[in-house]
């Protein structure tokens, strides 16, 4: 049976982070629309879940920052819900809502 494609959607905190980190890591908004193509057609996804008791269908992805290169693996953090999938062809399959942009202090 043939299902439509999950939506993104963001959090206005989320833009807040977003514009904060934009300051210093001018591609960002690339790397976010990768992740938002990802959530959207992947339905295979692996979620990692930040506490299923306490935050259920709530979920943290590492994002990239491919600009650079080896120093940019891994150094957001996104979080984000996820709804339960929906077979429908008249919903979307998924809603994700993304929460915050995390910059990982990394070493």
């Amino acid at each position: 049976m043939p299902v439509r494609a999950s939506i993104v959607v963001r959090d206005p905190i989320f833009e807040v982070d977003v514009a904060e980190v934009r300051l210093k890591y001018p591609e960002i908004d690339a790397e976010i629309d990768e992740l938002v193509e990802v959530l959207r057609f992947g339905y295979d996804v692996p979620h990692a879940p930040i506490d299923r008791s306490l935050l259920p269908n709530m979920y943290s992805i590492r994002l990239d920052y491919h600009p650079l290169g080896a120093n940019g693996l891994g150094r957001f953090l996104v979080n984000y819900h996820a709804t339960e999938p929906m077979m429908s062809m008249n919903r979307p399959y998924q809603t994700f809502t993304l929460l915050r942009l995390i910059e990982r202090r990394l070493p």
